[in-house]
């Protein structure tokens, strides 16, 4: 009896169970799909059955979100469901019914809002300045480069060993004829420190990573002071860090090299392998007197410390700390933190010894090149990484708390790190000379720097510069120096400042076509405070001869450049915005022929042939962010 009892209740509760109808759906955050056009593309009828794990896959396979939480309330009539959705930064409609639902318009206004404003480390939130890494991923991948490797065995004379080891890596079968070469050579010459460190190299380019390993091995046995060695010891462990890091998170971590460095096996002692590079060459470079550093010397310890404070943060972030979250250890935690601290302090000593030890070399370009560029991420990262040292070990009540304390962390953090900033600006400033080949990327990056020392007027004079003898502004360039004089003047970005450098562009404009990223720049904050700062009114509540400029503007800096693809994409992007799609699809169509791998491009032509109606050709072309991001 109790048994049929059970069978009973089971068949009532699968049949209650297949009852549950869905009374209602809506759904939360669709700010670039249509909410009714999503119901029908997942085909949603209300009395339908509820079932929460094929209704959120059905959601998600539109290919319009990146997530989809589902919240229920019972009712009489059945469920409420309420789906909180979060948009895609690059929607890629997977049907023609999802395509419909996206407003390709919206996309546009979204995609030029983030574009332009503030960045860096502050950016423009509902008018208040707020924190970059609070809304940014820290780490969305781990950057494996061998160009600034292959710089400087280029650079460091004419061996013929190097020479020939450069041409080769990409070529299986050359590499296999070099590398019996150079073993030959070893044979009858074992010290030949650049045979040996040229075999090495071509290892690592073939994945045969235990044999250069082991020649490295030999060859600081022999010759520790071969500095280079050290260089591409933590190069080789960074390979195989990233290789174990790529297979540990299952394709989620991205892993970016070049191809002729293959990576190798994942291996779980990787993590000791970079600390050990690391703590090896460090040692080695410390211990060497200011007398020691030739020019190559300065190269190669300035490459290797900028890759060891790069190995630090790697290690810490997805090592150290995921260990100490998987084991739930707060002090574990904090004491991971409290050793990057200090070790970042001493690779900030290292940084202020090398800078004044290229100072012998003040007219080498190449010298002054590698001390900006090998240690500008650093700096920047040192001047906010901090702030998020208090967000980790601390506990606040309320988000407020958090980002006031990150604010007060910030301004402290950046007169702390003055000196070292000031002796960039130095390296910097060398590089912006008449004959220098580096002199409009320098004048950006000072620029930036000068923000930083919050000397905000020195900042607009070097743009002023870049704009009229390079005629090189990154819009990013902008955005930051924007960015950083609205922290430093309360915390808010106001329409007074924005109207400060709008009127500089203006009168930069009125002489000549600006660029287009910078003419761009100066058509969206005119359209915004011609709304005096709303967002949403500025795209149809502005008198329609501000909008009429907006897109003329960009028309001459498009006719000033036109096999520049940017300035088209740009007149594009507005126009498309402003809702002239004729134009925009013009624009964007000569954008894309002019650079046709520029996924970017492709996707924004996509917006505009689903505007226009052509569903299919949009969806095809959409896929470029998938495929090439």
């Amino acid at each position: 009896m109790r048994c049929w009892l059970l069978v009973l209740l089971l068949i009532v509760g699968q049949a209650m169970a297949q009852e549950l109808k869905i009374a209602g759906l809506q759904l939360e955050g669709c700010q670039v799909t249509d909410p009714q056009k999503v119901l029908a593309a997942i085909g949603f009828q209300p009395g339908m059955p509820y079932d929460a794990e094929r209704l959120q896959k059905a959601l998600m396979d539109l290919g319009l979100f990146e997530s989809v939480t589902l919240e229920t309330t019972e009712t009489t009539q059945g469920v409420q469901v309420t789906a909180k959705v979060r948009e895609r930064t690059y929607p890629v409609p997977t049907t023609e019914a999802a395509a419909r639902a996206l407003n390709p318009i919206a996309v546009a206004r979204r995609w030029l809002l983030t574009q332009q404003k503030p960045s860096l480390l502050p950016i423009e939130q509902d008018g208040q300045i707020s924190l970059g890494f609070l809304r940014f991923s820290l780490i969305s991948g781990i950057g494996v480069e061998d160009e600034a490797l292959r710089a400087l065995m280029a650079s460091m004379g004419d061996n013929a060993w190097v020479q020939k080891a450069l041409k080769a890596a990409n070529d299986k079968t050359a590499s296999e004829r070099l590398m019996a070469e150079l073993r030959q050579r070893l044979q009858k010459t074992p010290n030949d420190a650049w045979a040996r460190f040229s075999l090495a190299y071509l290892l690592i380019a073939q994945a045969r990573y235990d044999e250069a390993d082991q020649q490295v091995s030999t060859l600081l046995a022999r010759q520790p002071d071969f500095h280079l060695a050290y260089v591409l010891r933590l190069f080789s462990a960074f390979l195989r860090f990233a290789a174990f890091l790529k297979d540990r998170t299952e394709g989620q971590f991205k892993v970016s090299f070049p191809s002729d460095f293959p990576l190798p096996p994942p291996d779980p002692a990787s993590p000791g392998a970079v600390r050990w590079a690391i703590d090896e060459g460090v040692t080695h470079f410390r211990r060497l007197p200011d007398k020691a550093f030739t020019r190559d010397t300065l190269l190669a310890a300035t490459l290797f410390f900028n890759n060891a404070v790069t190995g630090e943060f790697f290690l810490l972030f997805f090592w150290e700390l995921s260990e100490s979250q998987k084991d739930e250890e707060e002090t574990h935690t904090q004491a991971s933190w409290e050793r990057f601290a200090a070790r970042f302090s001493d690779y900030l000593a290292d940084y202020l010894r090398l800078s004044r030890l290229a100072e012998r070399f003040a007219e080498d370009l190449t010298v002054q090149k590698a001390m900006a560029d090998g240690w500008q991420s650093s700096l920047t990262f040192h001047a906010s990484a901090f702030l998020i040292l208090s967000a980790v070990t601390k506990t606040f009540d309320a988000p407020q708390q958090t980002i006031d304390a990150l604010i007060t962390a910030f301004r402290t953090q950046l007169r702390l790190m003055r000196p070292y900033l000031e002796r960039h600006r130095w390296h910097l400033e060398r590089l912006t000379v008449k004959n220098s080949p580096y002199r409009p990327d320098a004048l950006n990056d000072l620029a930036k720097c000068l923000a930083l020392l919050g000397d905000f007027s020195a900042a607009q004079k070097v743009m002023d510069t870049a704009l009229r003898e390079t005629g090189k502004l990154e819009s990013e360039t902008l955005t930051e120096v924007i960015g950083l004089h609205a922290f430093s003047e309360g915390n808010r970005l106001t329409p007074t400042l924005v109207a400060r450098y709008v009127a500089w562009l203006d009168g930069l404009e009125r002489q000549r076509p600006l660029p287009g990223s910078v003419a761009l720049w100066l058509s969206y904050w005119r359209l915004w405070l011609a709304a005096k700062g709303d967002t949403e009114a500025m795209w149809e509540k502005v008198p329609e001869a501000e909008r009429r400029e907006a897109l003329n503007r960009l028309r001459r800096s498009a006719q000033r450049f036109p096999s520049n693809a940017e300035s088209w994409w740009a007149l594009g992007m507005m126009a498309l915005a402003l809702n002239d799609v004729p134009t925009a699809s013009d624009a964007l169509t000569k954008a894309s022929r002019l650079d046709p791998e520029k996924a970017t491009y492709r996707y924004a032509l996509g917006l505009t042939a689903l505007a226009q109606g052509d569903l299919q050709r949009a969806m095809e072309l959409l896929k470029a962010m998938e495929t090439n991001p």
